[in-house]
């Protein structure tokens, strides 16, 4: 039987390739500015595993999203990689920060890229979610195929 791992680490690969950096932001910015850190991954508090199987497990040691006024959001993830099969190292824990565009709708938030991807192409898509009383709630397609859910809280304006 085959399984997703190869995919989910051809996707680690990519993300850690597509690495940016972007400035904060400050104090008396709109309600869609400011900082979001990652506290619940399906309900379950952080560390959480986001994808496991054939050997290999995912787990989310923390993730950010810093939203500017320019339409950006600046996306930090560290993962740790535990693996039981070759040829991946054993224990691999990495952090990366993406520059990705966002649009906020009413409460409504898209995070990455709509584009449709062209065949046999590896494309890094995008997220949804909404903005809620106390953070955000994501749907994490960039974090793992399997798609969880991704609660935040607000850390800074």
């Amino acid at each position: 039987m085959r399984t997703r791992t190869p995919l989910l680490w051809t996707l680690v690969i990519s993300l850690v390739a597509l690495t940016g950096c972007s400035d904060g932001v400050g104090p008396g910015e709109s309600a869609d500015e400011g900082t979001y850190a990652l506290s619940h991954v399906n309900g379950r508090a952080i560390p959480a595993i986001v994808a496991e199987g054939g050997g290999q497990r995912y787990i989310v040691l923390g993730l950010t999203l810093r939203f500017s006024r320019d339409g950006t959001v600046a996306r930090s993830v560290t993962m740790r990689h535990l693996s039981t099969t070759p040829p991946y190292p054993p224990d691999t824990t990495y952090h990366h920060t993406m520059n990705l565009p966002y649009v906020l709708d009413g409460n409504r938030l898209i995070i990455g890229y709509r584009d449709p991807c062209p065949p046999n192409a590896s494309c890094i898509g995008f997220e949804e979610g909404e903005l809620t009383i106390s953070g955000l709630r994501v749907v994490g397609r960039l974090l793992s195929s399997r798609e969880p859910v991704l609660t935040f809280r607000r850390v800074r304006p």
